[in-house]
Formats: structure tokens, sequence, C-alpha cells
């Protein structure tokens, strides 16, 4: 099962928007959920837990919700008033000021990815992250699929997940250098 950052999302009764990105269990390394943005202009992005993924593709993902269901889904991000603790002091002046914090709705031990992140060898950057590829039966990650180039020289390379070492602040590590990457990585279809 290979999801990919931008493909198209199909409810049992249409269109329901296109995946944002992809929230992945930071122990288990399980693909949890995949964030959705509907269709409608400032779309919404909501969390799709990975049971009521159908199947997947490149191209499409296809959900086993209705679009009403998907509607009733918790959004990715939720706006939440904060209000600091110490008071800000402004020209003698003691006041507090809750603003407004978008927060996304994942748990402590997950991440979340929009595609795109580095990925870094050990000896320098190798490109970015385009897709990955879950066994369809754990949801646990199995590959990525790294993009290296640029818009007229890309390639798609398929890299086995042991070579991850970690990933962090938009960027995913990997545990070999460049050359090693070249005997593990195999061509995927662009």
């Amino acid at each position: 099962m290979n999801i990919r950052i931008g493909a198209r999302v199909e409810a049992t009764d249409g269109s329901a928007g296109e995946v944002s990105r992809i929230v992945v269990s930071a122990r288990g390394r399980r693909l949890t959920e995949i964030v959705v943005r509907d269709s409608k202009l400032f779309g919404t992005e909501r969390l799709v837990p990975m049971e009521n993924v159908i199947q997947a593709t490149s191209d499409k993902v296809s959900l086993k919700l209705s679009h009403a269901q998907f509607n009733l889904l918790p959004p990715f991000n939720r706006t939440v008033e904060y209000t600091p603790d110490a008071p800000d002091t402004f020209m003698g002046q003691v006041a507090r000021h809750p603003f407004a914090v978008d927060q996304s709705d994942v748990n402590e031990d997950e991440a979340a990815f929009k595609g795109g992140e580095k990925v870094e060898a050990t000896d320098g950057t190798v490109g970015t992250v385009d897709e990955v590829i879950l066994d369809p039966s754990t949801n646990a990650l199995t590959h990525i699929v790294l993009r290296e180039g640029h818009l007229w020289q890309k390639r798609l390379v398929t890299i086995p997940i042991d070579n991850v070492d970690y990933a962090a602040r938009n960027v995913v590590y990997l545990k070999v250098d460049k050359q090693h990457l070249e005997t593990l990585a195999t061509p995927a279809d662009a």
C-alpha cells in the first residue's frame, strides 16, 4: 500500500479531498492516520484513522466512509485560546492578553509529515520524502520513496525503513552514507 502526499481521497459517495499529511507513530513506525484536506476553498484538514482506509495507491486513497462520516472526523488543527501565566508589562501597565494558538491534534509520540521533508545520509543531503510504503496488514512503514534531483532530472528511489535512523524538525536522518545508499536503493516508478 503506497500513500503519497497530494494523492486524491475518495469517500464512498465521491471525492473527499487530498492527503495533506501522514501521522506516524514514533515507537512502532506505523502509519496511524492520514490527514485529508477537504475539497472546499480553504478546506479543513481532518484526521482519518488508518482503519478507515480500504486501499491506497500513489494516486488515490479509498475510504470506507461517506462524506457525512468524513465530516464528523476530528480536525487536524484546532485553535486553542492561551493566556500566559506571567503577565506582560508595558510602560508600567500589567495586563494579561489571551491569544489563539493553532495546535495539531496528534499524540505526543506521533509525528505528522507533510511530504517534501529533507532526507540526510550520514554524509549529506540526498533528497526529499515523496511517499511511504506500508505493510497493508499492520500499517507498518516498510519503505520511504525518496525524490532525488530537481524538476528536469528527478529520480524516485525506494529505501527500506530499516535504514532510517530517526526524524526530527522536518528532516529524516538515515543510518547510511550516500555510497551505501546507492547499493540499497531500488528505482521506484515515477
